[in-house]
């Protein structure tokens, strides 16, 4: 019997039982279920059980639960199976902190926990996740703790926005730099300025991942236009700077001397030097001259060097046309102008025509047709074919004649009938007259010297 009532009392202490009174053999036993649970949520933190015998009367002894108050001891009698519920309150509330990625709400580093007395406040920090960036740095709080609680840092992706320069040209690098960029955002990327080359256009790129912007820089290349004439002579420079793969127009200056040559498109692939030739001036003078040496007139024309002039005669009236002449140099073309003699022998024709004696008439025009065929002026020529062109022969056949000295009214020949037959005397060296005469008056006097007929 003593050795039972010590297996009891051990197994009693055990469980926190302290009995009180005497044991007795073969006693009905029931279970004693001791809850503990949250005096504020409820929750069931913990179970115990213990058996006693029927009618006994024992103190309790609660267990330490931690982060919550021990209650005191207490006494119960068992009578039957039974649960007895201690309500324990909490010294202190879990605080779980979580680091999620704001884009997803996926978890990006394990939560971490901290137990923080109840009623009392507490402050948290975020840290530091490889490839993330927190959205808000700012300290977070628990203020009058009181429940478990949970506190979220949001933190945004990192990725990599590359910036590569990229010369056109060759196709090479001229450079790249990066810079972490959070997941959604938009960046304004400028270009850096490289030398010899056109600094592309700003670009805004949004980027949700790891993202490379290429810039592509156009080559600048130098262009000089020298201006140089015929003559060798450098006239002038200009220089300017052409984008790859476009076009410049290179439009020459004008040049007192000079020709102005025309535009030149030029499409660069390298530095270069364009050379614009400008053909210089020459001056042909002209000189209209006619037989006589007399000017009619006088102009100049410019023609350039490599090309020739057509030096073209102007028509003027009573004059030959004389045939154009080609140069291509400077100098003096004289075109020389003959009367236009064409129809010189119209008046003399109708003359001679007009007779039955026509060589005696023809020695009788022989120095009026000299005149006109042999003069080297217009105004000669035209004085010549006038005279000739008012003159008129009448013959007359058996009359007397008589051939008087214009200067003196001396008879040279007296009463000669000479028929249609014409007659020349000389009078000294001075005068020489060939006459036609009709019943011994005179009808036509030509002095061969003068050449006047009267």
């Amino acid at each position: 019997m003593r050795k039972t009532m010590v297996l009891t009392l051990l197994a009693a202490t055990s469980f926190g039982l302290v009995t009180v009174g005497q044991a007795h053999a073969a006693t009905a036993s029931y279970t004693t279920t001791f809850k503990y649970v949250d005096a504020t949520t409820n929750k069931t933190l913990k179970t115990v059980k213990t058996t006693g015998s029927k009618n006994k009367t024992y103190t309790y002894k609660p267990v330490a639960i931690n982060y919550y108050a021990t209650p005191a001891k207490l006494s119960y009698k068992v009578t039957k199976a039974s649960t007895i519920t201690l309500k324990v309150k909490a010294t202190y509330r879990k605080a779980t902190i979580k680091y999620v990625d704001r884009y997803n709400n996926a978890t990006i580093k394990t939560a971490t926990t901290k137990m923080v007395p109840v009623g009392k406040t507490a402050s948290f920090t975020p840290v530091s996740v490889s490839g993330y960036k927190v959205t808000s740095t700012a300290t977070k709080k628990l203020a009058n703790v009181k429940l478990d609680s949970t506190v979220t840092f949001a933190y945004d992706k990192l990725f990599k926005l590359t910036q590569n320069m990229v010369a056109m040209d060759t196709k090479k690098s001229l450079g790249t730099s990066s810079q972490t960029v959070k997941r959604g955002q938009t960046v304004t990327l400028t270009p850096k300025s490289v030398a010899d080359y056109v600094t592309p256009p700003v670009q805004k790129v949004q980027v949700n991942k790891d993202t490379t912007a290429t810039f592509n820089y156009q080559r600048l290349y130098n262009v000089t236009i020298n201006s140089v004439g015929s003559d060798g002579v450098k006239l002038g420079s200009v220089k300017q700077t052409v984008q790859q793969g476009q076009t410049v127009t290179a439009t020459p200056k004008n040049y007192a001397g000079y020709a102005t040559p025309t535009s030149q498109k030029v499409t660069p692939t390298k530095d270069m030097t364009v050379t614009v030739p400008y053909p210089k001036f020459y001056t042909v003078n002209v000189v209209e001259k006619a037989a006589d040496g007399t000017v009619l007139a006088t102009r100049s024309m410019q023609g350039q060097a490599g090309q020739s002039v057509k030096v073209t005669p102007a028509a003027r009236s009573g004059y030959i046309t004389p045939a154009s002449q080609t140069v291509d140099k400077a100098d003096t073309v004289t075109l020389l102008y003959q009367v236009d003699q064409t129809n010189q022998d119209e008046a003399y024709d109708r003359i001679i025509a007009s007779v039955d004696n026509q060589d005696q008439a023809k020695a009788a025009l022989a120095a009026y047709k000299s005149d006109y065929s042999q003069a080297k002026s217009l105004s000669a020529y035209q004085a010549a074919q006038q005279t000739i062109s008012s003159m008129t022969f009448t013959e007359l056949g058996g009359q007397a004649m008589r051939v008087v000295d214009s200067d003196v009214s001396d008879d040279l020949i007296a009463g000669t009938e000479i028929g249609a037959t014409d007659a020349t005397m000389v009078d000294g060296v001075d005068d020489t007259y060939t006459a036609y005469f009709a019943a011994g008056d005179y009808f036509w006097v030509v002095n061969q010297t003068t050449k006047q007929g009267a």
